[in-house]
């Protein structure tokens, strides 16, 4: 059975899980998705039901994922459909649509989700977020259309005999 290639735009329902009881970790999330249409009778712009597709993450550094999503930030995911089965609390198999993450796109016009969130994620991995370099003077159009870098110094010299213009 092939998977189905899906892309969908939303927002998290609730802070990722990361699921540690397997051989490597797995970061869950609920992604809720509200398709937008334009009612021309209101003039507006409106959204139908929401729909909620489970998400697992299980690329390799998704401890990032775990660290940097949380509840209400809208991001892009593209990834494949499986199913699993579980069981109810009656002990009835219950098939679950699962898609497995291969990239996750953070929206930056909404950027103020994001802030807080990389900032602890900075602390934590003692980051400094501030660099203590002084900025480059700005140089003029005409500074940058000369400015060259030197030659390297190990080039042959075509004017020495016997010495290969190849490099």
């Amino acid at each position: 059975m092939t998977a189905t290639q899906i892309n969908l735009n939303g927002r998290l329902t609730k802070d990722p899980k990361v699921d540690t009881t397997g051989k490597y970790p797995v970061v869950y999330f609920t992604l809720a998705v509200a398709p937008r249409y334009y009612d021309e009778k209101a003039g507006e712009w409106k959204e139908k039901q929401a729909q909620f597709y489970l998400c697992a993450d299980r690329r390799k550094g998704n401890a990032a994922t775990a660290r940097l999503l949380r509840k209400g930030m809208p991001i892009k995911i593209e990834g494949q459909t499986s199913q699993a089965v579980k069981q109810d609390a009656n002990g009835n198999d219950v098939r679950e649509v699962i898609i497995n993450i291969n990239e996750i796109d953070i929206d930056l016009r909404n950027i103020e989700y994001l802030m807080p969130q990389l900032q602890e994620a900075l602390e934590q991995e003692q980051i400094s977020t501030v660099a203590q370099e002084t900025p480059p003077e700005p140089i003029s159009a005409e500074q940058e259309l000369y400015a060259r870098p030197p030659l390297p110094t190990d080039w042959p010299d075509p004017a020495q005999p016997g010495q290969s213009h190849m490099l």
